[in-house]
């Protein structure tokens, strides 16, 4: 089963980021999700480290799997 669209947080990201020896942030995320959304401040101000996991969601922005979002857009 693959979600439509998810919100991620801060502690799920850190938790499955943290690990530098696999990607699991870029493995996970794709199957479970078509499309996941985190809010702009979440990404600027919460997700500094691990640095491998703002790499790795970096890498899934680049490719379009998740979309920082802001009050705007909400």
């Amino acid at each position: 089963m693959k979600y439509e669209k998810v919100i991620l947080d801060t502690d799920i990201c850190i938790k499955i980021g943290n690990y530098e020896k696999v990607k699991f942030l870029e493995i996970l995320i794709p199957k479970i999700v078509k499309k996941a959304y985190m809010h702009k401040y979440v990404y600027e101000n919460e997700l500094l480290t691990p640095k491998n996991a703002k790499v790795q969601i970096d890498n899934l922005i680049k490719c379009g799997t998740i979309e920082i979002l802001d009050e705007d857009k909400l």
